[in-house]
């Protein structure tokens, strides 16, 4: 059996959630709230972060966890409903891996692997090679932000500038800024403007098409300042126009339904 991209989130919901509180219930069933079993998968030690894609290009979709407790990235390729090492399992990281995410960095039509450490300043890169397998690219890790005390929350992959391949944007809760590095070639290059002030101590970013001009924006929620940033692309990897709406800052996400609009959503405690 193997799992589709939504079954998928849900059991990686279900497996959470029971480790949390002793067991999930499924709300959309008002009649019966009997709990499912939950999915366990074994990663490595202390799993901080977890992102779900096909890096192996079977149609399946895989797992991979950034483990704090090792340094390093567990990849689980799904083999008819079972979870198995990908080839080179674990990924060795070069710093503590705190946040991950997938993309094509080196536009060859497979998934790459990207990592950021909470204290630290560099993204590591590793191409994948389509059967689930990842090399550290030449130059990796790239400097995000040269400075002595890093302080990253916030690691997002998109194609900013139209070339085809991904691009990172992360984030510095310190700098107050977020830093831009494009794709190409095999590595990451920080874009010229790069790193953004965003004028407030700033939590993880997310990207996306806000006024629906073909080209991603980028919001960030401001921590340190009540309020979200929301930064214009223009298409060739940077944000000429910045503005801040007010609001109780928080984790923040961007999502597309039925409705071509792009919707941001921002949680935070109630006044």
């Amino acid at each position: 059996m193997s799992f589709r991209h939504e079954q998928l989130i849900n059991i990686m919901m279900v497996a959470a959630a029971g480790a949390a509180c002793g067991g999930p219930r499924d709300a959309r069933d008002a009649g019966d709230w009997t709990l499912p079993t939950p999915l366990v998968v074994a990663v490595g030690d202390r799993p901080l972060d977890v992102i779900a894609g096909d890096v192996d290009g079977d149609g399946a979709i895989d797992l991979l966890t950034a483990n704090v407790g090792d340094d390093t990235i567990s990849v689980r390729l799904q083999r008819e409903g079972a979870w198995i090492a990908g080839p080179g399992d674990p990924i060795a990281a070069v710093f503590q891996p705190h946040l991950i995410a997938l993309g094509d960095v080196d536009r060859d039509g497979d998934l790459d692997l990207v990592a950021t450490g909470h204290d630290s300043g560099v993204v590591a890169l590793w191409l994948g090679d389509g059967a689930g397998a990842f090399a550290a690219a030449v130059g990796s890790p790239f400097v995000a932000f040269a400075v002595v005390r890093p302080h990253n929350h916030g690691l997002a992959v998109g194609d900013l500038d139209g070339d085809g391949d991904s691009d990172v944007v992360v984030a510095d809760q310190e700098q107050r800024a977020a830093a831009v590095l494009l794709g190409g070639g095999g590595g990451l290059t920080e874009a010229p403007q790069s790193p953004i002030a965003l004028g407030a101590q700033t939590y993880p970013p997310a990207l996306g098409d806000l006024d629906g001009d073909g080209r991603l924006d980028l919001v960030a929620p401001l921590v340190g300042g009540a309020a979200i940033a929301v930064l214009l692309g223009d298409g060739v990897g940077g944000f000429p126009w910045m503005r801040l709406v007010g609001t109780a800052a928080g984790r923040l996400l961007s999502s597309t339904d039925s409705d071509p609009r792009v919707w941001v959503v921002v949680g935070g405690r109630a006044p």
